[in-house]
């Protein structure tokens, strides 16, 4: 978002964060807590939301490209959240990902 408006001290504490999202992600999965295909998968997720706000930073992201990207994160970002509070109370994977889709159904409307 902060990228998006040109706010790049705000961008700054968002890079921060990501690499601590991403040391806690370590964390996890070197004690054993997270299973392989989900640690790969975060650590893209990570990696892509670093990558395409600093490519726009440095002008080498079109403005056009980046509004989509910026809606679609957004949406996917709703879900994702939705996802994690939801396994904080069920284990059931079917429960957590009907929910997330259901959350990220709902934000595609409103974006």
């Amino acid at each position: 978002y902060f990228a998006g408006q040109g706010e790049w001290a705000a961008v700054r504490v968002q890079i921060i964060g990501s690499v601590t999202n991403f040391a806690v992600v370590c964390q996890i999965f070197a004690a054993g807590g997270m299973d392989a295909p989900i640690f790969w998968g975060l650590l893209a997720v990570i990696a892509v939301g670093l990558l395409i706000p600093s490519l726009k930073g440095l002008g080498l992201f079109p403005d056009s490209a980046f509004a989509t990207w910026s809606e679609g994160s957004t949406v996917l970002g709703a879900a994702a959240l939705l996802f994690s509070v939801t396994a904080t109370f069920t284990q059931d994977e079917y429960v957590t990902l009907g929910v997330a889709a259901a959350g990220a159904a709902a934000m595609a409307a409103l974006v």
